[in-house]
């Protein structure tokens, strides 16, 4: 008797201490079990009678389910959606038959697992795969139709010149998302960006990128206000990527025009560029979630062929961690939004020393 008592205990002590939540029912649907994780799922007591239970549960399919279950002796498996506070959660829901054993009650148990997570990550790759096809797309067709009016030969010398500048812009534009796209890949699995970096002029990687965007950016004005010469050592690639995204997002977000200024300075350790717009801004909410994978702000101002694959300030933002500097973000709805980048001028490496700190050397 002091055994099985002591196995019961052990028994309820692992119930209880589930992260998931379990539900048992009586083949009569009389008597209900609750572990903790179920019992604040539900927001009911064990002890709860079957009946009161099943009036307040929602949704009725994990009750028909439980019964199912009981009636055909068969384990079973579903997903159902539970709604807290408002929000929507999903569950995948495990129901095994209970078998009568030495004097115990037949009847059904449940384990739910919380999967809202791997669900929204699910339907945010859907949509990724959905959004880079179309990103991938939007470049191709200036690309395939310019072509043809210059091996045409249907356009004069500087009408070509034009189209090749279109051309090439978009292979730029095509290149940035297939970056980002690669990037992405490589931190998926555990790896991480490569860099090369070497000291190198920011003026002239910044002019660079803000050329590629000449003939494309449409009302948007495109300003430099840069002084002489700043150094800096990074990735000029990677710099490039980084200045790449964030004017393309001033471009986006900017749906009436108005100027995009980029700026450039530096400071004894750091060397700084930001890329400001007239746009329309990001609220306070949205500023909390702008450097998430997949996450794109939603507004109605915008064109829904202009969302983007919302990778890009992700990457970005994984870029400067990666070359040891940070970027800010300023913005303010209706009034346009600055994000600014700081990166050493120097690298910064470090040594652990014989008692456990860290020494810390540039080079």
């Amino acid at each position: 008797m002091y055994k099985e008592m002591q196995s019961f205990l052990w028994t309820e002590t692992i119930l209880q201490s589930m992260e998931d939540a379990v539900v048992a029912v009586d083949d009569e649907i009389k008597g209900v079990f609750l572990n903790r994780a179920a019992q604040q799922l539900f927001g009911a007591k064990n002890g709860i009678t079957a009946e009161v239970f099943f009036e307040t549960l929602t949704p009725s399919q994990l009750k028909d389910s439980l019964i199912k279950v009981i009636r055909s002796n068969k384990r079973k498996k579903i997903e159902i959606e539970i709604k807290r506070s408002g929000i929507l959660f999903y569950y995948a829901v495990i129901l095994v038959p209970i078998k009568e054993n030495g004097g115990g009650r037949p009847g059904c148990v449940a384990v739910l697992r919380d999967i809202t997570e791997k669900k929204k990550l699910e339907e945010m790759q859907s949509e990724f795969l959905n959004m880079v096809s179309h990103e991938l797309r939007t470049p191709l067709t200036p690309i395939q139709v310019y072509s043809e009016l210059i091996s045409g030969g249907k356009c004069g010398i500087e009408k070509a010149r034009e189209y090749s500048l279109i051309i090439n812009r978009e292979i730029k534009r095509l290149g940035a998302l297939i970056g980002d796209v690669l990037d992405l890949s490589r931190l998926e699995a555990g790896k991480e960006i490569p860099l090369s970096r070497e000291h190198n002029d920011l003026i002239s990687i910044i002019c660079e990128v803000k050329n590629t965007f000449s003939a494309s950016a449409g009302r948007h004005k495109i300003i430099c206000d840069c002084p002489v010469p700043v150094k800096v050592f990074a990735d000029r690639d990677k710099i490039s990527q980084v200045l790449i995204n964030l004017i393309s997002n001033a471009v986006k977000y900017s749906p009436e025009g108005g100027s995009i200024t980029i700026k450039a300075g530096e400071s004894a350790e750091e060397s700084f560029f930001s890329v400001s717009d007239e746009g329309i801004g990001i609220s306070s909410e949205n500023l909390k979630k702008i450097f998430d994978k997949f996450y794109r702000v939603q507004d109605s101002k915008i064109k829904s062929s202009a969302g983007g694959a919302g990778i890009g300030l992700s990457i970005t933002k994984r870029i400067i961690d990666l070359h040891g500097g940070r970027i800010t973000v300023k913005s303010e709805e209706e009034k346009g939004s600055e994000f600014c980048v700081f990166l050493p001028k120097k690298e910064n490496t470090k040594e652990v020393t014989e008692n456990g700190k860290e020494k810390n050397f540039t080079g």
